[in-house]
């Protein structure tokens, strides 16, 4: 594990299990996971409104706060975040 490249062995435990979309700062130059599709500016923009919508609910609906009130607690303001969106 290069040192500059901190999360290949993280995204290699999945290589079996679902692709990890990034930008081009992940390339390492021993080597991706083949599960790691490196997206150049305008490539599966689904990757940014997927950021887009994770930021809005940490930033704007405080859900890392939430999440040790348990189950019931987080749904219900996870239902609340969701009425923000619609």
């Amino acid at each position: 594990m290069g040192v500059d490249r901190p999360f290949q062995w993280l995204i290699r435990q999945f290589e079996e299990q679902m692709i990890i979309l990034s930008d081009t700062g992940f390339h390492a130059a021993e080597g991706d996971p083949t599960n790691l599709k490196l997206c150049q500016r305008g490539e599966w923009e689904d990757r940014m409104l997927v950021e887009t919508v994770l930021s809005m609910l940490t930033l704007v609906c405080h859900l890392k706060k939430v999440m040790h009130r348990g189950w019931a607690y987080f749904q219900a303001r996870l239902e609340s975040c969701t009425l923000l969106v619609i």
